[in-house]
C-alpha cells in the first residue's frame, strides 16, 4: 500500500494512503495533464504535481512549501521535488 508523507513547514507530519496503485501528474514531466488539472482544480503556482490514488475524483496536491515522499512499507520509494 502506497502512502505520501507530507512534512511540512513547522516540521507536522501528514501522512495520506495512496492504496495500491496512484498517478502522478508533474507540472515537468506532463505538462499538459498538469495543465488540465490546474485548471480542473484552481491550482495555485506552489503547487507542481498532482497524484490520484484510492480517490480518483480528488486529487492529493504537492507543493514546493512541503517536504513530499512516496512511502511503501515505512520505506522510502520517491521524493518528491520541483524538477529543474
Amino acid at each position: 500500500m502506497f502512502v505520501l508523507r507530507k512534512i511540512n513547514e513547522e516540521r507536522v507530519e501528514l501522512n495520506f494512503i495512496i492504496g495500491n496503485d496512484y498517478t502522478l501528474f508533474d507540472k515537468k514531466t506532463s505538462p499538459e495533464e498538469f495543465e488540465r488539472q490546474k485548471e480542473r482544480f484552481n491550482l495555485d503556482d506552489c503547487i507542481f504535481a498532482v497524484i490520484y490514488g484510492l480517490d480518483k475524483n480528488r486529487p492529493l496536491l504537492i507543493s514546493k512549501s512541503h517536504q513530499n515522499y512516496i512511502m511503501l512499507d515505512g520505506k522510502t520509494i520517491d521524493v518528491l521535488t520541483e524538477k529543474h
